[in-house]
């Protein structure tokens, strides 16, 4: 009864699997900049395709602080779609390393992604 049950779980397990077709690819999920002090703001592009058969729609973009603002166009992608998710750092008056981080989640049941931010910013040689 045991045996039966596990392949019953894995049967079902492969059965969600096959189902969770849409699916966003990410060009890119990290992006390093470095720039001079006074800077006001660091921007960058996160590209994304939805490789999956059915539509995607992004529920949020979480920002890992109020420094940082997420950008999107629209937040539903058809099969073959593409978008871009914009952040925005603003400076301020940060220097050195900075690591900031969005948290993007789609609407199918635990699907995330985190998009990094890595600014230098002080002197460029």
């Amino acid at each position: 009864m045991k045996r039966f049950l596990g392949i019953l779980a894995m049967v079902i397990a492969l059965g969600t699997e096959t189902r969770a077709l849409a699916d966003l690819e990410w060009s890119i999920s990290e992006v390093k900049k470095s720039v001079p002090i006074g800077t006001e703001t660091v921007e960058a592009e996160y590209p994304f395709k939805n490789t999956g058969s059915t539509t995607v729609t992004i529920k949020s973009l979480s920002p890992s602080c109020g420094c940082v603002a997420a950008e999107l166009e629209k937040r539903t992608y058809a099969p073959g779609e593409s978008g871009v998710v914009k952040l925005v750092m603003t400076v301020g008056a940060r220097v050195g390393e900075q690591n900031k981080r969005v948290i993007v989640e789609i609407d199918q049941e635990r699907k995330f992604v985190m998009l990094k931010l890595l600014a230098t910013i002080g002197p460029v040689p």
